[in-house]
């Protein structure tokens, strides 16, 4: 047999997401076409942002920001999982981690509109609960409400998850081995196609140059 025959085809994916781009670098036997998978991968960080969003007005995250307090809102599974970790983890780590910050997030520039003064004091002069003591979470039917007013914001653990999702899709074609990632946030599976382990690296922090810090 030819060496040919038994080299891997190496592939490399990328699309829109977030503001930013996925990617997922792996390896496959000659003549896997990517078709499919590629238009896989983009609907599951599709879904993700459509439901977790902060830049989209309609997202259903936005739409539970938006209900009145005390009001049940149905929400979709996956973003009350993402809900539910987000939680926890501000309980486990005493408030430290919350994601409930969405007001202070934009007003400081950091979401869709521009840092404004006004709303940086207004956010620093709040008395705020953490989003744990604020939220109630009703897994069993999809639902959620808010006992106060509250801002949620999951930008510091959707793109994370969106990772998870683009491995998931890539599971499910039986590709046990490769590297995903959304803007920094990384997932490696098993080893490259050399079988040497993947390689990441922290970014020097100098726009003129792009290299491994």
């Amino acid at each position: 047999m030819s060496k040919t025959s038994t080299e891997q085809m190496r592939h490399a994916l990328n699309g829109p997401t977030m503001g930013t781009r996925w990617t997922a670098l792996f390896h496959t036997s000659p003549g896997f076409s990517a078709v499919d998978i590629t238009q896989a991968l983009q609907s599951a960080v599709d879904e993700v942002d459509n439901q977790m969003s902060t830049w989209k007005a309609d997202s259903d995250l936005m739409r539970l920001n938006a209900a009145p307090v005390g009001e049940w809102v149905e929400i979709p599974a996956r973003l009350m999982a993402v809900l539910e970790l987000g939680l926890s983890i501000g309980r486990a780590s005493g408030g430290a981690f919350d994601i409930g910050m969405g007001d202070a997030v934009r007003a400081w520039g950091f979401g869709a509109d521009e840092a404004a003064p006004d709303r940086i004091r207004t956010a620093h002069a709040t008395q705020r609960r953490p989003a744990h003591d604020l939220i109630e979470l009703a897994p069993e039917t999809l639902r959620a409400r808010k006992s106060g007013p509250l801002s949620l914001d999951l930008n510091a653990i959707a793109k994370g998850y969106g990772v998870d999702r683009l491995a998931e899709v890539l599971l499910g074609y039986d590709i046990s081995a490769a590297l995903v990632g959304i803007d920094g946030e990384m997932r490696g599976l098993g080893l490259r196609g050399d079988t040497q382990p993947w390689i990441v690296a922290v970014e020097d922090p100098d726009p003129q140059r792009r290299a491994a810090h």
